[in-house]
């Protein structure tokens, strides 16, 4: 019988079980196989949670976090199953009660969207604050005020575009609208900068001629850092975020590309003066975006060049090679923007155009970045050069372009390894990778026996099973490079187990009280690596 035919209840269990086998991550990209397969996915990931997101051993999520959609239906999820876990989750279910009683008549459809979109827009602005998901560990409740509950459902409604209900709790309110229209919600922000960042202009306008001020900033940048570089604002917890109301109500309208708004708000009575730090972050904004058209309004609206400004005109490039925007960086390179340009960023590290689009895999502007002579041998910064950045995130596409252009294969095979990106193993065997090859012409190690014993070393199992039937031999005379002697000694036994299934020899171990021993899991890719998780790892 077909999967996907099976009854609801079957295919929903089977999918639950994907899941915990290879993991959150592995299992949101399988989400484009069907219709069915998608809810199903997205039910037992951000439903059933049966892969808690807090989970210890997902380093990688609990790092970086999730885009905000996800992390909105996280939130949702968490604040219907148990909403008095913490302030947060009580405080936007208080919200979503109270605006589902204001609108009633709303269908059942339309109800679920609202409160993605508030849930959404809750997890988009904690996130701009602080780590991804320091808020969801937090513990205990929050009294607010009775002013402060109703002013979070007033930004909620901002977040919808209802422009009768904005202006009907707005005239309902019993402090000041000047109050309700610039003080920022604790979880969602300031007002003005809601109605920006969803695109809402009726909106904005209504905000605006009620006492909004267009130059106020919201978030952890209303206060201004004078000393600050103004680069900062790649903030590795905000690298997915491309709606935010952080920042100023320009920045939020430039980042989600709402033109009408941005050409409103570059009006002489609302515009930023160019003398701030906020103004830089607008333009990176519109970069991050990828809204090119903005960044030529910014220009005229300040009456500037990018020869003018050569600093900005470089770090915009890194901004768009960062996040994949084609159109931005030709427009930079074709404005006499240095292909090669390294940005060193306090927050972040220092790296080239070039690292950076390898870094996630943007393969359009990577071969862009090349034709215009970028180096792919550029390796500053602590991740290396662009095939050893794209190899070891599992970005195949990008490191085959980037051989093509005279990129390290050798340094390929041994990211691949480093990141357990089997797929990528495979296709740089396949492309005729020689394991043989000694890493050292004096030392008896071959590139494949090193990426067996360190892959062993480090619990990756799959990585292990792709060398092995690769021809890379299990045992080596040099316990050293004895690939099953190394997975035992380390406590890996899973992968010790697997090699022996694959033909390894089980040899005499040492006979002491040091073996095996106790060592700690190592992280790979961002998961702690032992038999439960060791296929979360990879990119597929």
């Amino acid at each position: 019988m077909d999967l996907i035919q099976l009854p609801e209840e079957i295919f929903a269990l089977i999918v639950e079980h994907l899941v915990l086998i290879i993991g959150n991550c592995k299992a949101v990209r399988l989400r484009s196989v069907s219709r069915r397969f998608d809810v199903a996915i997205l039910h037992a990931v951000f439903v059933r949670q049966v892969i808690d997101f807090l989970d210890p051993d997902d380093v990688q999520t609990r790092s970086s976090g999730l885009p905000p959609p996800a992390m909105g239906r996280l939130v949702l999820a968490k604040s219907k199953s148990n909403p008095h876990r913490n302030h947060v989750l009580c405080a936007l279910s208080k919200i979503i009660d109270a605006l589902d009683g204001m609108q009633i008549s709303v269908q059942q459809e339309s109800r679920c969207r609202n409160h993605e979109i508030i849930s959404e827009a809750v997890a988009q602005h904690l996130r701009s604050q602080d780590h991804p998901f320091g808020y969801l560990e937090e513990e205990g409740s929050q009294t607010l005020s009775e002013a402060e509950a109703f002013h979070n459902i007033f930004c909620a409604s901002i977040s919808l575009g209802n422009l009768s209900l904005v202006k009907s709790l707005l005239n309902a309110g019993t402090v000041p609208s000047s109050w309700m229209v610039n003080t920022e919600s604790a979880y969602l922000g300031r007002p003005l900068q809601i109605a920006c960042a969803w695109g809402h202009t009726a909106v904005v306008k209504y905000l605006l001629e009620s006492g909004a001020d267009p130059h106020s900033l919201s978030g952890r940048d209303a206060v201004q850092y004078d000393g600050r570089p103004w680069n900062a604002f790649l903030d590795r917890y905000c690298r997915r975020v491309y709606r935010s109301s952080n920042g100023s109500s320009l920045r939020a309208a430039a980042l989600a590309g709402h033109t009408e708004i941005v050409h409103l708000l570059l009006r002489p009575e609302y515009k930023l003066e160019s003398c701030r730090n906020e103004w830089f972050r607008v333009f990176l904004a519109a970069a991050r975006g990828g809204h090119a058209d903005i960044l030529m309004a910014l220009l005229q609206a300040y009456g500037t060049t990018w020869d003018a400004q050569p600093e900005l005109r470089k770090v915009v490039l890194w901004e768009a090679a960062y996040h994949g925007r084609e159109p931005v960086v030709r427009m930079m390179l074709e404005n006499g923007a240095d292909v090669n340009a390294q940005l060193v960023n306090p927050a972040l590290y220092s790296a080239s155009p070039l690292q950076m689009a390898a870094r996630h895999g943007h393969t359009p502007v990577i071969r862009l970045l090349l034709e215009h002579g970028a180096d792919v041998a550029c390796d500053v910064g602590y991740e290396g050069s662009a095939v050893r950045v794209a190899a070891s995130r599992g970005h195949e596409e990008a490191v085959l372009t980037l051989l093509e252009y005279g990129g390290d294969p050798c340094a390929a095979f041994r990211s691949a390894t480093d990141g357990a990106q089997d797929h990528l193993l495979r296709i740089l065997l396949q492309q005729g990778f020689d394991m043989n090859r000694r890493l050292h012409p004096t030392a008896p190690d071959t590139e494949g026996n090193s990426a067996l014993v360190m892959s062993a070393i480090r619990g990756c199992a799959q990585t292990v099973r792709v060398l092995v039937e690769a021809g890379v031999s299990p045992n080596d005379e040099d316990l050293r490079c004895d690939a099953v002697f190394q997975a035992w000694s380390m406590g890996r036994f899973h992968v010790y187990n697997l090699l022996l299934q694959l033909g390894g020899e089980d040899k005499a171990m040492p006979d002491s009280d040091e073996y095996p021993l106790d060592e700690p899991r190592l992280v790979c890719s961002g998961f702690l690596v032992d038999e439960r998780t060791c296929r979360w790892i990879g990119k597929y």
